[in-house]
């Protein structure tokens, strides 16, 4: 495996402009439209100045024209990100696009590509490889070269199995990865501020050997719904001529998966110095102590207002940069304490993306509103503390004087870990062992406290929790391992060795390059294919 790059091996490549000479900025307009839904697909209006970058598929990128666009695999309030060759060295990358108000002072993955790499977890980082500008009619916009991943690890990580797998294994595994990653930022004073599944991804290896069509038609060909004008004119040098649609990677089953993890998007990130006045991640991942104040501001969605600041300048990535200043207290209502952001709130982004992982749905399923929210955190974990639960205005609604609630209907956190086995008795999507049900509720239940001071950290999971968890279960299925704690062989294993061990009494034997390197390894790092 090839050793990450430093903030020295992240190559700079010259400007390069992809546009026509006779090509000027334009603006969004109203009039454009696409001629198919917009389901899965970028804001249209968001092609402007400031905004994205029109992309069309075969379009060539970089200096030289060196990596060419096949598919696209995703999009989001930063950038869109492709599937492209890479020209030079023949393989498959995955190229991010960003929005043309990001500056590269305000990119910090660039900072994560610059860490220290020889302590755990930081082969579940996702670094560039490399790192340009191109000039387009919105403006211009940073470009990072990474590897290709795979699916989140929620809600179909079962769909990239085998029949007969053990998924809760294979998942179990997993939450140890995303455990280990966290812990690997939190040791460099990083917190990542948008933690949750659809930021972690499955790393996918081995396809670097297929043609271009073979790999299309594994994906399937890309999808495209033009854009159209009102006025019957063509459409702006703003917009591309057509949106695509994401590819299903889903489709890239489990002889593509390397075994590993990879942690994506540090658009959110900061430094443990210099904590953001709103978190941009989703309400369903926050602390009650930030909902609580967010409630009683009236203020919308966290993560709609760190994208709007970021754009307007407010939300810099840079340690010591002049947007990212420690908070400052906010002239808000008389009496409002505004918690300060830190590890704490990573921590309980974690412990419901963890229930996620296990269970493959959210551990709030389909609630949007945050009043419905806290209710349901104090049905699971039990009354708030003050001054907390008497900041909460709605609480009344749902409970009395001392937590009880008023309605009918009970919830445990260990009956959400227990789902039922799905209708089509397929072993890839049962619940939790019961046994492993009740250990695990105590492992999110150390995190998800309301104290944010007593919140149990990433370090003190990872050699201690899950590593005995999964050692216990890999031999109660007669899976020997040769000892506990972080130097066990379930700390390098790969899903091809969870697979394998489907059958009872199959014994794990240790082999010198199984174990995790402690110097420069990453699969997260370097080109696609090892």
């Amino acid at each position: 495996m090839e050793s990450p790059p430093g903030p020295s091996d992240v190559i700079k490549s010259e400007p390069t402009s992809a546009v026509a000479d006779d090509a000027r900025p334009g603006s969004a307009s109203g009039d454009a439209y696409l001629l198919t839904s917009n389901i899965d697909l970028e804001q249209l209006d968001l092609y402007q100045e400031g905004g994205y970058h029109p992309v069309h598929i075969g379009d060539k990128l970089g200096t030289q024209g060196r990596y060419q666009v096949l598919h696209k695999l995703g999009q989001g309030g930063f950038g869109t990100v492709w599937l492209c060759s890479d020209q030079t060295t023949r393989k498959y990358v995955a190229l991010k696009i960003h929005i043309s108000c990001i500056a590269e002072d305000r990119l910090f993955d660039l900072r994560v590509a610059g860490l220290e790499w020889s302590s755990p977890g930081r082969e579940y980082i996702a670094v560039p490889t490399d790192h340009f500008i191109v000039t387009g009619p919105n403006g211009k916009h940073q470009c990072l070269v990474l590897p290709v991943f795979g699916s989140p690890v929620a809600p179909d990580l079962w769909r990239t199995l085998p029949e007969g797998t053990d998924g809760w294994l294979v998942r179990l595994h997993v939450a140890l990865q995303a455990t280990q990653a966290m812990g690997f930022l939190h040791r460099h004073k990083i917190c990542h501020g948008d933690f949750r599944p659809a930021n972690i991804l499955i790393h996918l290896q081995s396809f670097d050997h297929l043609g271009k069509d073979e790999l299309l038609s594994l994906l399937g060909p890309p999808a495209r719904s033009e854009v159209r004008t009102r006025s019957g004119n063509k459409p702006s040098k703003s917009f591309p001529e057509y949106l695509v649609y994401p590819a299903e990677l889903s489709r890239l089953t489990s002889q593509y998966m390397s075994g590993k993890i990879c942690v994506i998007d540090f658009g959110e990130a900061y430094f443990f110095s210099t904590p953001p006045e709103l978190l941009g991640i989703a309400d369903s991942y926050l602390p009650p102590e930030e909902l609580v104040v967010l409630d009683l501001t009236g203020e919308q969605d966290s993560s709609d207002a760190a994208k709007d600041d970021d754009c307007a300048g407010n939300s810099d990535a840079h340690e010591g940069s002049p947007s990212r200043q420690p908070q400052q207290s906010l002239s808000r209502k008389p009496g409002t304490h505004r918690p300060v952001k830190g590890p704490a709130h990573d921590m309980w982004a974690l412990g419901c993306t963890l229930f996620e992982i296990m269970v493959q749905i959210p551990l709030f399923y389909m609630i949007q509103d945050r009043d419905e929210l806290l209710a349901e955190m104090v049905r699971l974990f039990g009354k708030f503390p003050d001054p907390l639960w008497d900041q909460w205005k709605a609480r009344k609604d749902w409970f009395d004087d001392h937590g009880k609630w008023l309605r009918r209907g009970h919830i445990s956190l260990e009956k959400y870990l227990a789902l039922p086995r799905d209708k089509r008795d397929d072993s890839r999507r049962t619940g939790l062992p019961e046994d492993l049900q009740g250990e695990m509720a105590h492992l999110l239940r150390r995190i998800l406290r309301y104290e944010p001071e007593a919140r149990a950290s990433a370090e003190q999971l990872c050699p201690d929790e899950l590593v005995r968890i999964l050692d216990k279960n890999l031999e109660d299925r007669g899976v020997k391992t040769a000892a506990a704690g972080p130097s066990s062989p379930s700390a390098a294993l790969s899903f091809e060795w969870l697979l394998e061990s489907s059958s009872p009494s199959e014994v794990i034997q240790q082999r010198d390059d199984d174990v995790p390197q402690s110097e420069g390894s990453s699969a997260c790092a370097g080109p696609v294919h090892p």
